[in-house]
Formats: C-alpha cells, structure tokens, sequence
C-alpha cells in the first residue's frame, strides 16, 4: 500500500493431535467452486505502517485456505 511495510507472523493452532493441523471441511468460500478446508493458524505479530495508518496485533485469528475454480463453471451458490 503506497511504500507502506508490514509484516504478518503465522504460528499454527494446535489441535488434540499436533501432529495434524486444525482444519474446518464443509465450509463454503465465497465463489471459489470448492476448497481444501479452513487451516486455523493464528497471528504471532501482525502489522502494517504507510499511507496514513498504522497498526500492530497480536494473537488475531487467522486462516490459510486453498481455494480451486477452473473453466467457465459457475461459482457454488450462497446458501
């Protein structure tokens, strides 16, 4: 954003086995025709300054999602 820096740290959220991420199926993402699941991670430090704004969190939670859409196929509808 207009020379601005900002720094995103991601830690993964450790579930019942910590071999194994965290990850909610079944769970529509906006047009994207299908996903892989929603990987819950969560932010170790997240920041940005430039253009006016600054901020910094810590600990907000986050997700990492693989989303698949290919074609002329129309997108999944809402529900």
């Amino acid at each position: 954003m207009n020379d601005g820096k900002g720094e995103v740290i991601l830690e993964r959220v450790k579930g019942n086995n910590s071999s194994h991420e965290v990850v909610i199926h079944n769970l529509k993402y906006w047009g994207a025709q299908s996903n892989d699941g929603f990987r819950m991670w969560k932010s170790k430090h997240e920041a940005f300054e430039g253009d006016g704004h600054k901020f910094s969190y810590d600990g907000t939670n986050g997700f990492l999602i693989t989303i698949h859409f290919s074609g002329n196929g129309k997108p999944a509808s809402a529900d």
